[in-house]
């Protein structure tokens, strides 16, 4: 006989007829909610990164980026990793992982998304010479 659980069926019965997840599910729920956890440090990152550029950034670098296409990519990173924590908060097996990634996006956006202030300092002087 196969394990029980305290609802009195047999979970190896389950699996059997297919009714149970499989490992190829739960890994890719996994995965995605990894994905969405690590795009929502890389954009809390990266919203901090535009509040304080003079700080955070190399100074040689900040003269030959675009500051609207980075904003572009940081909005595009912003809805993709909200949209793998929302997948793995519903379907995912790890809803605090989930739940982190949704919190850390919401955090972001609080302080500014890719709207920060950062308009005169990408086109400063450098700040640190040799």
């Amino acid at each position: 006989m196969g394990k029980t659980r305290r609802l009195g069926f047999e979970v190896g019965y389950l699996h059997s007829q297919g009714l149970g997840r499989s490992k190829v599910e739960r890994s890719i729920y996994d995965k995605v909610t990894y994905i969405g956890l690590f795009l929502a440090v890389l954009c809390l990152l990266s919203v901090i990164t535009f509040h304080f550029p003079q700080y955070l950034s190399n100074p040689m670098m900040r003269a030959s980026y675009d500051v609207d296409q980075l904003r572009m990519l940081l909005f595009v990173c912003l809805y993709i990793s909200f949209a793998c924590g929302v997948l793995g908060l519903l379907l995912g097996p790890m809803k605090k992982l989930a739940f982190t990634s949704i919190m850390l996006i919401c955090l972001a956006g609080v302080l500014g998304g890719g709207d920060g202030c950062c308009s005169g300092v990408f086109e400063s002087e450098i700040l640190f010479e040799r």
